[in-house]
């Protein structure tokens, strides 16, 4: 198993230097912190403003894990993605996101939902570790595990997927936001187990 420790919250430099893009409002934060002196804060406030960063430092295409602790301010007044794997095109493979109730889903290329529906209700001022774990074969084999803080949230399993072979991740706010929502990431861990 390769672990990669992506990224501390832009501790180590209080940059964006260990990112490949970041898109939006984003900044490095000292205010909500998981750990060390800084988080990465992402502010969204319209449709399609997402804020984000990327990688591609970890991902494996036929399997892995990405482990991301994340804070809501406020939970979206829309429902919204916090976390995608893309192709090396951008095609987007899989997105986890957060109703605006606080149960979490997940949604294929087109945001579709894949059903599954979480179970664990997300409240906001509370520092969440969310686990995307996936093995994909095929565009009709594979299998999604979302766990929450350890815990098993939801599985899906041969859904039909309109691409395949993830080559990177975005994490942050997308997707169909309204008026100021404020999320902060920290602690990024990538790994093919």
């Amino acid at each position: 198993m390769t672990t990669t420790f992506q990224e501390p919250g832009t501790d180590a430099t209080f940059g964006f230097e260990f990112w490949s893009a970041v898109t939006g409002t984003v900044v490095s934060d000292t205010a909500q912190v998981n750990t060390g002196p800084r988080s990465i804060k992402c502010t969204g406030s319209a449709p399609g403003n997402n804020a984000t960063v990327q990688s591609t430092v970890g991902i494996t295409a036929a399997g892995g894990r990405v482990s991301i602790y994340f804070r809501f301010a406020n939970l979206p007044n829309l429902n919204a993605g916090i976390m995608q794997l893309l192709n090396a095109s951008n095609a987007v493979v899989i997105t986890v996101g957060v109703l605006t109730t606080g149960l979490m889903f997940l949604a294929d290329g087109n945001g579709n939902d894949l059903g599954g529906g979480g179970s664990i209700t997300l409240s906001t001022g509370v520092w969440y570790r969310i686990c995307l774990a996936y093995t994909i074969t095929s565009t009709t084999v594979n299998e999604f595990r979302v766990f929450v803080d350890g815990v098993q949230d939801q599985t899906i399993s041969n859904v039909t997927l309109t691409t395949i072979t993830p080559a990177r991740f975005f994490a942050g706010l997308m997707g169909d936001i309204t008026s100021d929502r404020i999320l902060n990431l920290d602690d990024v861990y990538v790994d093919d187990s």
